[in-house]
């Protein structure tokens, strides 16, 4: 089994921006000198509605990811790693041009030495589509999307192409620098049947974020991965040594108790943050009930029991707890063989997060690597 960090880099108010931006680059550079394979960043874009009230508190709230680039954040961690794997978790190709996001990737690709993994999405929220002119209509929106995937995975062979189609127009061009992994790793979101429809004909991957949330998906994830395999066959295409990455929300400590104690302050306030991103009550009509988590995992719940349910299946607790939670995961999620560790979620104290990340890869990974 492989493991990654993921982070998203919120932005609390007292803390400058650069500070946030180096404590997560310290991160990344201590998951490389603990062995982790890989580190993943995110994509969001703008502050928060401060009329907005998640779960009916009070703000002012922290914009939820300050990473509004990751090529361009992943190309200066390039330079400051020698070994780790870059991912992206996500990059929203609906927010930019397809083309101009195939050279940035091909260009950190080749800068990182050919480190870099790409997990590629549709996006979400509420300001970030509209100000991106991201179709509304949910045919049209996969749509377009599809059609970006086909203009990337046609740029990164190196040879002269033209696109003509519905969303986009291109002459004939080459695309340089050429990316040094031919292909380079790609993992689409494994929520809709598309999605994984077309992961499958094209030799690509998935990656969920199921666990995050709960053990409540689990089966459908068991489902999607059936039709993700059916459907490889039917194309010929071999999924042997495909990694399937997991997010799994990470609070390590030497006890049960400090561990949780940190984790339901971290992952609520988490919790928060995503829905003054997200503002999934406003986006349902129904701003009396907090709904913050995606639509597959049933009716709305308090904090405390949305907690209670992500305690059941995340990295929380001390090592041997962990340890036994995700052979447990394992044997539930047979094809789970890289986890993702979101580290920093929450904002909870910088030395918690250094130390769980350091019990992570000392007394944990070594179980099943």
């Amino acid at each position: 089994m492989k493991f990654g960090i993921l982070c998203a880099p919120h932005w609390p108010h007292q803390q400058t921006q650069q500070s946030v931006y180096e404590d997560v680059i310290g991160h990344i550079q201590l998951a490389e000198e603990l062995g982790l394979w890989s580190a993943w960043t995110t994509e969001h874009h703008f502050g928060t509605d401060p009329a907005y009230k998640p779960y009916g508190l009070e703000g002012p709230w922290p914009a939820y990811d300050l990473v509004v680039d990751p090529l361009t954040f992943l190309g200066h961690v390039a330079a400051r790693t020698t070994r780790i794997r870059l991912g992206t978790g996500v990059l929203v190709v609906h927010y930019d041009d397809p083309l101009r996001m195939a050279e940035r990737a091909a260009m950190v690709d080749v800068l990182s030495g050919g480190r870099l993994e790409l997990g590629l999405g549709r996006g979400g929220g509420v300001r970030e589509p509209k100000a991106f002119n991201v179709p509304s209509d949910e045919e049209a929106n996969r749509d377009k999307y599809f059609e970006a995937l086909d203009v990337m995975r046609a740029a990164w062979t190196g040879k002269h192409f033209k696109h003509s189609g519905v969303y986009y127009d291109y002459p004939e061009v080459q695309v340089v620098p050429t990316p040094l992994q031919r292909p380079i790793p790609a993992f689409l979101s494994n929520r809709n049947t598309r999605s994984i429809a077309y992961a499958a004909e094209h030799g690509m991957s998935y990656v969920s974020v199921t666990s995050s949330w709960g053990d409540s998906g689990i089966d459908s994830h068991n489902a999607y991965h059936a039709k993700f395999e059916e459907l490889a066959v039917s194309h010929g295409r071999s999924i042997e040594g495909l990694d399937y990455p997991q997010t799994l929300f990470c609070y390590i400590a030497p006890t049960d108790e400090e561990a949780i104690g940190i984790a339901r302050t971290a992952i609520q306030a988490r919790n928060a943050y995503a829905e003054a991103h997200y503002e999934t009550r406003r986006r349902v009509g129904n701003v009396q009930s907090p709904l913050s988590v995606p639509a597959h995992q049933g009716p709305p719940s308090s904090q405390e029991q949305q907690f209670q349910e992500q305690l059941k299946t995340n990295l929380i607790g001390s090592p041997k707890t962990v340890i036994e939670k995700l052979t447990a995961l394992r044997e539930r999620l047979p094809t789970m063989n890289y986890v993702l560790a979101i580290v920093g979620a929450g904002a909870a104290p910088i030395e918690f997060d250094r130390r769980s990340l350091r019990l992570l890869a000392e007394e944990v990974m070594p179980h099943f690597s």
